[in-house]
């Protein structure tokens, strides 16, 4: 039997309990992270996770916007065809049909034929039906498919009518009688020619106004003298009345002698305008020379007529005898007249 000692000095150190070497080791092996581990490897593993979730997301979107049904796809579509609409509406010359599921548009010409388009936009009303697009009558093509929910609303104004600018025509002759004849009447300070007339226009003229005229003139011999042209009024049984309205003179040393004569043309110093156009006018032939420097000519047998009519005066046009359509003075009246389109 072995006995201890009883000093504890005496104990060696393995006897005191003191740990080896391989204690220490596995101790340390057995330790937790310190707090600076931990925050770090958090930190990591949120951004892997991130990473993860955004190639997940990227996958998912790019496999629904690939998908013609998607909802992402008919967004896009639906707001493309939505565009296209309001770029026709902007340039639309006319909308002869709105209602809550069409649209009918006229566009200017797209295809060179200087006419323009139709083009019709339009939905059942049946929900998964599509919104389709008809060209100038032709097939209606879908440009949406799957529609549930689709309506045009229109907002309207109460304007006037479009009234576009009157429009006045070229010069032309608005009236006059020609012919061969070469009947003459001389013309006096108290003898004085006239011939009425009304002349025609479209329905929707507004006014007309005289610019020049013409007359056929004959010199007497080698007379001298001054013929005054005028436009006058006429009174209800067609003569001629009040004093002219427009006028222009010609010198008679200046017209031929020859038989027939010769045709003359008179400019007023401004044109007779504003005329209405039922407005019935007489051509009148004055001078205040005598005995005469010269005549008219005119037809003594002119056809049927029923827009003019031939008078004299024998006392400077104080009176006028009944209008005859037996004669008719030789006369174009020149001028333009003005419609409102």
């Amino acid at each position: 039997m072995c006995c201890l000692p009883r000093h504890p000095r005496s104990l060696s150190p393995a006897s005191r309990g003191a740990p080896s070497r391989a204690g220490l080791a596995d101790t340390r092996s057995r330790r937790g992270f310190t707090l600076v581990e931990a925050v770090v490897s958090t930190l990591i593993i949120s951004i892997l996770l991130a990473a993860v979730g955004s190639a997940m997301r990227i996958m998912l979107l790019t496999t629904s916007v690939s998908s013609p049904t998607s909802p992402v796809t008919q967004t896009i579509t639906a707001r493309a065809s939505a565009d296209r609409i309001m770029d026709d509406l902007k340039i639309a010359l006319s909308v002869p049909e709105v209602t809550t599921t069409a649209i009918t548009l006229t566009v200017p010409d797209r295809d060179g034929d200087l006419v323009p388009e139709t083009i019709r936009y339009a939905w059942s009303g049946t929900n998964g039906a599509p919104l389709t697009r008809a060209y100038n009558g032709g097939t209606a093509t879908p440009i949406v498919d799957n529609v549930n929910t689709f309506s045009f609303e229109a907002l309207y104004k109460t304007v006037g009518p479009v009234i576009l600018p009157p429009v006045e025509s070229s010069e032309q002759v608005l009236s006059s009688y020609s012919s061969t004849a070469t009947a003459a009447y001389s013309v006096l300070a108290t003898a004085w020619p006239a011939e009425w007339f009304a002349p025609s226009f479209p329905a929707n003229t507004l006014h007309w106004k005289i610019t020049r005229v013409k007359v056929r003139l004959m010199r007497a011999g080698t007379k001298a003298g001054i013929f005054t042209v005028g436009i006058y009024a006429v009174d209800n049984g067609k003569k001629p009345t009040g004093t002219a309205l427009a006028s222009g003179t010609v010198d008679i040393s200046t017209v031929s002698s020859s038989a027939g004569g010769q045709w003359v043309d008179v400019v007023f110093s401004s044109p007779l305008a504003g005329i209405a156009p039922s407005s019935k006018l007489a051509i009148v032939v004055s001078t205040t020379v005598s005995p005469s420097a010269g005549s008219t000519i005119h037809d003594n047998g002119p056809p049927a007529m029923t827009n003019m009519g031939y008078t004299t005066s024998s006392d400077g046009g104080a009176s006028w005898a009944s209008p005859v359509t037996s004669k008719a003075m030789q006369y174009f009246i020149y001028g333009t007249y003005t419609t409102q389109p």
